[in-house]
């Protein structure tokens, strides 16, 4: 008669665990996975019947305030036995709880698993590649009571999504298995992937970035790169990377295709974070014009509006401090548009002014220019003057 047997023991102690769940998860999952309770010499056994011979299968062992145990291994031939001894690790004094995840198909092709959660009230975004085997552990850790959002992303399979939170409790831990189905030989060609990578303007990657792609909702991790799957061949989809605190969104269109990873890239640029505002004045053909040259003190750079079109523009309480978004685009004549996006909302639209490289500085007597202007300036003021 052929079994598996073996005992459950403490990693560190050694000593028996009496009341131990083990279970064996046979490699053709949508045959049943026996469980069985260790005694109270922490010992198990699964006998003939209860699983195939000589294929892998997957044995999980799972107790209270230790955390959970999972391997793979071959289990025997007719007639024969195999001991297969589970050493079980103790939870640890933390102030984080565990989420862990099996991604469980016969044997596990090519997917990408993207998970989103919050580690000391930040948001984390991690993305992992698996391949192979019947039964792949991914571990999280995370706050506790804190909301988890995970998908899988692939060619070969429709994808998966969880939305669930980690235990409430320090150290406290759950397990949460998903099944993978594959696409059919057809369904394969007509569903694709898209993968985008987000970056900055000086081509870095973006991480942590709220990714939309019609709906379907994903994250960027470390890399700036995401995957969204189940893409239906030949349609058009709107690529949205949702604005945060540090960059401004941005929305790109895609064409699919079917049976293959479609490629797409954003550029979006970070929010415009005010740390001065200087009143300025421009001489053109005779007449003085009014600027505002606002300093980003996040990127060094400086931008300007003319103030006779902030009425016109309703632009009003502009100040040190406020975040705005520089969104910029091409105009039919050659010029540039800028729209500026306030962090309550308002958006002002206005074009750029001549290029700098066409003027030159002048720095003048602050009597001479109150003169011309028709009030005196408490300090020097540049006047910026066409040849």
């Amino acid at each position: 008669m052929a079994r598996v047997y073996g005992y459950v023991r403490d990693s560190k102690t050694n000593e028996p665990i009496a009341g131990a769940k083990v279970t064996l998860v046979p490699k053709q999952h949508a045959a049943p996975s026996p469980s069985v309770t260790t005694d109270s010499q922490g010992f198990y056994e699964f006998l003939d019947g209860t699983f195939w011979y000589a294929l892998v299968h997957t044995l999980k062992a799972s107790k209270s305030g230790y955390l959970p145990f999972s391997a793979s291994f071959v289990t025997p031939k007719p007639l024969k036995e195999k001991r297969q001894d589970i050493f079980l690790e103790k939870v640890p004094e933390t102030e984080y709880a565990w989420y862990y995840l099996y991604v469980q198909d016969t044997d596990i092709l090519y997917t990408e698993v993207t998970a989103r959660f919050y580690k000391d009230g930040e948001m984390q975004v991690r993305r992992d590649r698996i391949e192979g085997g019947s039964l792949q552990q991914l571990v999280y850790e995370g706050d506790p009571g804190s909301e988890i959002f995970i998908r899988t992303d692939s060619r070969y399979y429709k994808r998966r999504k969880v939305q669930d939170t980690f235990p409430s409790q320090q150290g406290g831990y759950k397990t949460k298995t998903v099944e993978l189905f594959k696409y059919s030989s057809a369904q394969k060609e007509e569903f694709g992937v898209l993968r985008g990578s987000v970056t900055n303007e000086k081509g870095e990657p973006v991480p942590n970035r709220e990714v939309e792609v019609d709906g379907e909702l994903t994250y960027t991790a470390g890399d700036g790169v995401f995957y969204v799957s189940g893409l239906r061949d030949g349609e058009r989809y709107t690529v949205t990377v949702r604005p945060g605190k540090l960059y401004q969104g941005r929305t790109k269109k895609v064409r699919i295709e079917g049976g293959k990873t479609n490629e797409v890239s954003l550029k979006v640029y970070m929010r415009l974070y005010i740390d001065k505002i200087v009143r300025d004045f421009y001489l053109r053909d005779g007449t003085v014009r009014e600027y505002f040259y606002i300093r980003d003190h996040i990127r060094g750079i400086t931008f300007s509006i003319r103030g006779d079109k902030l009425e016109e523009l309703g632009i009003s309480g502009l100040d040190i401090g406020d975040a705005v978004a520089l969104d910029i685009s091409e105009t039919d004549n050659g010029g540039k548009r800028y729209d500026l996006v306030g962090s309550d909302g308002r958006k002002w639209k206005y074009q750029a002014p001549e290029d700098p490289g066409d003027r030159v500085y002048v720095r003048g007597d602050p009597e001479k220019i109150g003169s011309l202007l028709g009030f005196v300036p408490s300090s020097s003021i540049w006047i910026k003057k066409q040849d």
